[in-house]
């Protein structure tokens, strides 16, 4: 009587819609009617009806754990302050573009590196939340001024970091340019005070045969030499 059952189990399978293992009950009975000339029982049916419930069950329970699954993946790429990428969500994405560039299926880009300028006066001066908020709030300039393509993330403490693949390098070059002045006149207010921020960036583009250490070495260094410089014309 089991491998009947079972038998009937994939016959009621192959005739079910590829929305789900079994649509419905009627999926079940109807089957049985289509096929009365096996006398089934009452207690086959039950079981038919037992095992159906038993697998909508199990496919409930996986729904959910990948749904779980993928909030934890964005938990693990995700900055939780500012609601960009995070060091481990870059150097994810940042590896895949590079490959495709190395293959010649798109061309280059632009990498973009963000260090905010006296991050640690406002933290001093109006406590670590207001740091926080000045976080939060380059967080969502950024985010407002890229591509959809585009990658943003904070790679901790007061970086941030752009990711502009496949584009023109002028062209990028001209929207860093742009993101650079905005990010310096950019402000929020703290209480009755309205803070500014400041920024220094570094540029670097990348094309085939380019790695990412270089790359981002290259891109600090001309963060910091901006920054010398701004530094230099503030005095």
């Amino acid at each position: 009587m089991t491998s009947d059952i079972i038998q009937n189990l994939d016959m009621v399978k192959k005739n079910t819609p590829p929305e789900g293992l079994f649509e419905s009950t009627g999926n079940i009975v109807g089957f049985l009617k289509k096929h009365d000339s096996q006398k089934h029982d009452n207690e086959t049916t039950e079981l038919l009806k037992t095992a159906y419930r038993m697998l909508c069950k199990t496919e409930k329970e996986l729904s959910e754990k990948e749904e779980r699954i993928k909030d934890l993946e964005k938990l693990l790429t995700i900055d939780e302050l500012t609601q960009t990428g995070n060091r481990r969500g870059f150097y994810s994405r940042f590896e895949g573009e590079l490959d495709r560039t190395n293959r010649g299926e798109n061309k280059g880009g632009l990498l973009i590196i963000i260090d905010l300028d006296h991050f640690k006066s406002i933290n001093d001066k109006f406590g670590h939340q207001a740091g926080d908020e000045a976080l939060k709030t380059v967080g969502a300039f950024l985010k407002s001024n890229v591509r959809p393509m585009d990658m943003v993330a904070r790679m901790g403490g007061d970086e941030f970091i752009i990711l502009m693949p496949n584009t023109d390098i002028a062209k990028a070059m001209k929207r860093a340019r742009k993101i650079g002045n905005s990010l310096n006149n950019l402000s929020f207010k703290w209480n009755e005070t309205i803070i500014h921020i400041h920024a220094s960036l570094g540029l670097k583009e990348y094309e085939q045969g380019d790695t990412i250490e270089a790359i981002i070495e290259q891109a600090d260094k001309g963060m910091y030499e901006n920054k010398k410089i701004r530094k230099y014309a503030n005095n």
